[in-house]
This record gives C-alpha cells, sequence and structure tokens, in this order.
C-alpha cells in the first residue's frame, strides 16, 4: 500500500516484507532509483517521486473535511452522513474523478461536472469539494501506537532477543516472548499464528490452548515493550490470520539462533 505519511510518500508492507538492496523491511519512504523486490523475481524501480501542493476533500456539514480518493459515495440515513472511499450501489451521491476532472450523480442520474470550491445538496446536506494542503493531508510517521518510533536493532538468539533503541541500554527479553520474536525473525514474512505457535509450543495439540497461550504471551509481549517505550506494533497481525514484525526504514535484524 502506498500512503502519504509526514509529507513523504511511503510503501506499506501488508503480506511479507519488501527487499530493498536486499534486506527486507516492512515500511520504506519512496525515492528515485530505490529497488524494491516484492517477491522473487519480481522488482520494481521508482523512476520518479512527485507529491502535489494539496490533495481535493469534501467538507460535509457536521463532518469536516474528508480526503478524497478517485472515488467516493455518499450516503444519508436519519440525519446521519456516511462517506465511503468505493463505489456503493444505491448511495445518495457519486463523486469521482476521470483525466482530473471531477464528476458528481445524484440520485436523479444525472451526471455533472464538479470543480474545486463548487458545493452541491445531497438529501438537504451541503456538501463542498475543496482542496487541503499536503503537510495537512498526510499521517505523522513520528508516533505509532501511542509510542515515539525509533530506530531499533533487534539481536535474536532464539531463547533471548535484544531491542536496541536510541543509544540505550538494551531491553533484553527472554522465555516466550523472546522465542515468539525469534520465529519471526527466522521466518521474515508474516506466518500463520497456528504454524508460529507450534514451533513456540510444539508439545501442544490443542488449536483452542494453542491460541489461548499465544494470545496471552503477545499481550505481555507488548506491555513490556509499552513499558521500555518501544512501539507496540512491532508484533502485528495482518489481517488474514497471520503475524509478522513490522520493520521501519532504519531498523536492523540480526538472526543469531
Amino acid at each position: 500500500m502506498l500512503s502519504l505519511r509526514g509529507g513523504e510518500l511511503r510503501l506499506l508492507a501488508l503480506r511479507r516484507m519488501v527487499a530493498v538492496d536486499g534486506k527486507p523491511v516492512s515500511e520504506l519512504v519512496l525515492r528515485k532509483d530505490q529497488r524494491l523486490e516484492l517477491a522473487r523475481g519480481l522488482e520494481l524501480v521508482v523512476e520518479e517521486v512527485s507529491l502535489p501542493n494539496a490533495v481535493p476533500a469534501l467538507q460535509i456539514e457536521g463532518l469536516g473535511e474528508r480526503l478524497l480518493g478517485s472515488v467516493a459515495s455518499i450516503k444519508i440515513a436519519n440525519d446521519d452522513v456516511s462517506v465511503s472511499s468505493r463505489y456503493v450501489p444505491g448511495a445518495d451521491a457519486h463523486v469521482w474523478s476521470t483525466d482530473e476532472q471531477w464528476r458528481l450523480r445524484g440520485r436523479d442520474g444525472v451526471t455533472r461536472s464538479l470543480s474545486v470550491g463548487e458545493s452541491f445538496e445531497v438529501e438537504g446536506c451541503t456538501v463542498l469539494l475543496t482542496e487541503v494542503a499536503l503537510h495537512s493531508a498526510s499521517h505523522t510517521p513520528t508516533r505509532v501506537d501511542g509510542g515515539v518510533r525509533e530506530p531499533l536493532r533487534i539481536i535474536a538468539q532464539f531463547d533471548t532477543v535484544a531491542l536496541h533503541h536510541n543509544g540505550r541500554p538494551p531491553v533484553v527479553f527472554g522465555g516466550r516472548g523472546a522465542r515468539i520474536l525469534s520465529e519471526l525473525v527466522r521466518f521474515e514474512a508474516p506466518v500463520p499464528w497456528e504454524m508460529l505457535a507450534r514451533e513456540v509450543w510444539p508439545q501442544e495439540l490443542e488449536t483452542g490452548v494453542l491460541r489461548h497461550r499465544l494470545d496471552v504471551n503477545l499481550g505481555r509481549l507488548r506491555s513490556r515493550l509499552r513499558g521500555a517505550g518501544i512501539r507496540t506494533d512491532l508484533v502485528r497481525p495482518d489481517g488474514a490470520g497471520s503475524l509478522g514484525l513490522v520493520l521501519y526504514e532504519g531498523d536492523s535484524v540480526e538472526d543469531q539462533s
């Protein structure tokens, strides 16, 4: 996924890490001439990175400004206004772009052009097509899950894992927390939770018990990270039943197991 964060265009790995100069990362700032390997034999070259001064948005009564992608569906029900960044059949209005020209279609089925600074009515609600300055529209990358993001150096030694950050004494994990981190370092990509759990608890056969043990130890791991001032999204689910390490630009991993 490409995301605008801190005024920079970033590539976020969702399913597996991306290799940049042979080193796996979960997030990086796009720069000209970078060579990104998405999978073995599938390489992309960044030829140019170009960002506008402002991005389009919809300003809606009671909702403030909502950034626009290529399409938006506006729906009003019981005085509640919702905006979806995809085409929703049956919505009260659709806004989309074609060749840098914005279009609007309401329930009457009539399509008309729409310009920045122009407003329109949707079921009695006033909507304005406007622009938001790039620095105001982008997410900030300086805080992640309530903690300041600092470059991490992760040294995994199977039964112990040391996290070095910001020149402070390393935070050393042992026991199951270290095993979980070491296995994720070894896999180098998001892994199904059950596969990970069976590496940590090889003698346990009951799936429900495995899941409980994994969740408890992940909770302890995140609590320890939070207490040490380290971002708690270091281990994150991918939304498809797998867990992986989230590595940002500047992070490094050493597998000494």
